[in-house]
């Protein structure tokens, strides 16, 4: 019995694990209709995972970029955010200790967070629903 995949991302994932790369490189054209499939593919499911919307785009803003586990985090809480303004869920959740509609991140400097939760993040909601109103509210020690 096959896996059913219900996403994008697992669509993409699915995709890329199953290509034979080696015969690929034997025909460029076919090569090639695989690479544009998969970004085809890497574009919707960036629309719909926004953990993979900052791995496909963090790079175009920090170059120097390395993917850490306080990223997962940070875009699973951005995700949850989403998902809870998009269904108006403002009840505090008991198991986690906290209401899902609202987001602060409160990590050490130089951890990409601003520029995962004030330009990717709203870059991303934006590109999901241009008519949302965004504020970003940032404290520095300066």
């Amino acid at each position: 019995m096959t896996k059913k995949i219900s996403s994008y991302l697992e669509l993409y994932n699915h995709a890329y694990d199953t290509m034979d790369w080696d015969k690929l490189k034997e025909d460029p054209k076919k090569e090639q209709e695989a690479k544009d499939y998969l970004w085809e593919l890497s574009l919707k499911a960036a629309r719909e995972d926004f953990g993979f919307f900052v791995r496909l785009f963090v790079t175009e803003l920090l170059p120097e970029y390395t993917h850490g586990r306080h990223v997962d985090v940070i875009t699973d809480a951005c995700q949850e955010l989403w998902d809870a303004i998009k269904t108006n869920n403002k009840e505090m959740d008991a198991s986690k200790g906290y209401a899902p509609s609202k987001l602060q991140v409160a990590i050490p400097p130089e951890s990409s967070k601003t520029t995962i939760c004030s330009h990717l993040f709203p870059a991303w909601v934006l590109g999901k629903d241009p008519k949302m109103r965004i504020m970003v509210i940032c404290h520095g020690g300066d």
